[in-house]
């Protein structure tokens, strides 16, 4: 049975990591992350220059797509949420850089699932608020 189980889990993390890497959609952020510029000439922000190797980060929202894929690390391009102009530490996009493969994977529908989440808590305050203006009349 340890070994019908042990076969099953690695079939399974193998069916993920082979979707991940053809992955055809881009993976949205989940969170905010420090990552370092592998961009040979660096990337600009709105105010700022992120020369290779230098730390920048990502926000929630952003996509990242899919270049390559090297043992455990993904080789990512970044873009910002709604393409929007990154300022300070923000990284602009067109920023790539490498990410590791448990971050990549949890990324995967996590976003959507919080976003999900947060429009439930929402709409439960905002029928909480209903009920209590309701009750002051």
């Amino acid at each position: 049975m340890k070994k019908l189980t042990k076969s099953l889990i690695l079939l399974i993390a193998a069916i993920t990591i082979f979707s991940i890497a053809y992955a055809k959609e881009n993976v949205i952020v989940d969170g905010h992350k420090w990552v370092n510029v592998m961009n040979p000439e660096g990337v600009k922000n709105g105010n700022g220059d992120f020369p290779f190797n230098d730390t920048c980060s990502i926000k929630a929202g952003g996509e990242l797509e899919l270049i390559n894929s090297e043992e455990k690390n993904y080789l990512v391009k970044y873009t910002t949420k709604n393409d929007e102009e990154a300022f300070g530490a923000l990284c602009p996009s067109g920023t790539i850089f490498y990410i590791g493969d448990n971050d990549y994977v949890n990324m995967i529908g996590k976003y959507e699932a919080d976003q999900k989440r947060e429009a439930a808590r929402k709409k439960s305050i905002a029928e909480i608020i209903k009920r209590y203006e309701s009750q002051k009349k």
